[in-house]
């Protein structure tokens, strides 16, 4: 009987390690996002014409990139230095929502005033006082929906992510769906933006009403990692970094609408959508390694090892199924999209592996605030990704942006392996890999973890 319990008992001893406990949470909202995000983008695809489609998410990515913009590479901050920030985690975590709502509004003004000049297609859906107000509110809530993950991670809570964001996907199903025969111009982008915009509040009172006094609590006599300049500092690499990275995807939708019409740009988001699916994987393990290699720095080569080990064991099988059956996937979708799309699909299901090393390698530099490597890496990404589309769609069409990206990630991952990952592999062979026996365990509720005290 006890041999038979001794895998159990592994398993949820397995789960219940920071490092892999709070990836397999953001793993999990990924997984169920992701899976009523194809529902929704499938019942789009039904419900609303190709052009409708293609103009509403090409304003739904361009919201997410002055979103982006706005949050000055504050998410990526907040789970770095939230769990070292000891009695200053309340002002870190305030100072950064009041710097991104400000920044949001300003940004998003600046886009409504030009939207008739950088992109005509999506005038109509910003161009009353009303949409322009809608568009202003929901980016600034967006930058919110976005900083509130960061912080439920950075406080050790990142149970209450997937239940966040299943709710938030769940919702925005049931919007398009009701919205189709009364808004068919404006239904899709509608629905995307009321129920992240509603999120916010019971999710902030649950944080600053419980979740931040316990932080606090536990941890307020700890002196913070870092001050406002050195903040500041690691913001000016991983903000110039993630910057382009964002614009690389975000801007994407809008250069193949303007290159290819807005229906191709309709088949590129949603291949783009199915394939970034399984690159929240490897965004996932990157997070945990950032927070949990904060405070264990010297561990980390080993962390880096299981989460490469756990990531090839969870992509792989996924990847080859996509490039197998990449035609019926999308057919899902729509027959147009199947015959468009298939192609574009493969390369960038392709690419998630290369992806995936990068976006772990990044997870490292975070937590060892290696400035230049969280640059290097994702100014590389985003410049080789926008270069070698830009040359690949005039001659394949859309599936040239998938090459582009396949390529792109393969060369990035390759340079950082052998100058980042390999040497820190070598040295994780080295460190014992019971490191649970000499150093406490951190629960997610951020709290050591002692014999016959269960995690909160």
């Amino acid at each position: 009987m006890a041999e038979r319990g001794r895998p159990v008992v592994g398993l949820i001893d397995h789960i219940r390690s920071p490092i892999y406990g709070r990836a397999y949470a953001l793993i999990l909202s990924s997984a169920v996002t992701s899976v009523l995000g194809l529902l929704y983008w499938t019942l789009a695809a039904r419900l609303y014409n190709a052009d409708d489609v293609g103009v509403n998410a090409a304003l739904i990515s361009t919201m997410m990139f002055l979103s982006y913009l706005s949050q000055l590479g504050l998410a990526g901050a907040l789970t770095r230095f939230i769990p070292t920030a000891g009695r200053t985690t309340t002002k870190l975590i305030l100072g950064s929502y009041g710097a991104t709502v400000l920044m949001s509004a300003a940004v998003a003004s600046v886009f409504i005033l030009g939207a008739g000049i950088w992109v005509p297609e999506v005038r109509s859906l910003v161009g009353t006082p009303a949409a322009a107000a809608w568009f202003l509110a929901a980016t600034m809530a967006w930058s919110l929906f976005t900083l509130q993950d960061a912080v439920l991670t950075g406080l050790r809570r990142t149970v209450w992510v997937p239940i966040e964001n299943t709710i938030f996907a769940a919702t925005k199903v049931l919007l398009v769906v009701v919205l189709a025969g009364s808004l068919t111009g404006a239904g899709v982008y509608v629905s995307w933006t009321v129920p992240a915009t509603l999120s916010i509040v019971p999710i902030n009172l649950m944080i600053f009403r419980w979740f931040l006094p316990s932080h606090v609590t536990r941890h307020g006599d700890l002196e913070p990692e870092a001050n406002v300049g050195q903040i500041g500092r690691y913001l000016a690499f991983d903000f110039g970094g993630s910057l382009l990275g964002s614009a690389s995807t975000a801007l994407l939708p809008l250069i193949v609408l303007a290159t290819s019409g807005a229906s191709a740009s309709a088949y590129y988001y949603i291949a783009w959508t199915v394939a970034s699916a399984l690159m929240m994987f490897s965004v996932s393990m990157g997070i945990s390694l950032s927070v949990e290699g904060a405070g264990r720095r010297s561990e980390v080569g080993l962390a880096m090892r299981r989460m490469l080990r756990l990531l090839v064991g969870l992509q792989l099988p996924l990847v080859i199924v996509i490039v197998t059956f990449a035609p019926l996937i999308l057919e899902v979708f729509g027959r147009r999209y199947s015959d468009e799309g298939a192609m574009l699909l493969r390369f960038l299901a392709l690419g998630v592996l290369p992806n995936g090393v990068n976006s772990v390698c990044l997870g490292v530099a975070r937590a060892r605030r290696q400035l230049l490597v969280l640059f290097g890496i994702q100014a590389a990404q985003a410049v080789s990704f926008v270069a070698l589309a830009v040359v690949f769609l005039p001659a394949l069409g859309i599936a040239g942006v998938g090459l582009a990206f396949l390529v792109g990630q393969s060369a990035v991952a390759l340079v950082a392996f052998v100058t980042q990952i390999g040497p820190l592999l070598r040295a994780g062979r080295h460190q014992s890999t019971t490191e649970s026996e000499t150093v406490p365990r951190l629960t997610d509720a951020g709290e050591s973890a002692g014999p016959g005290r269960p995690p909160e």
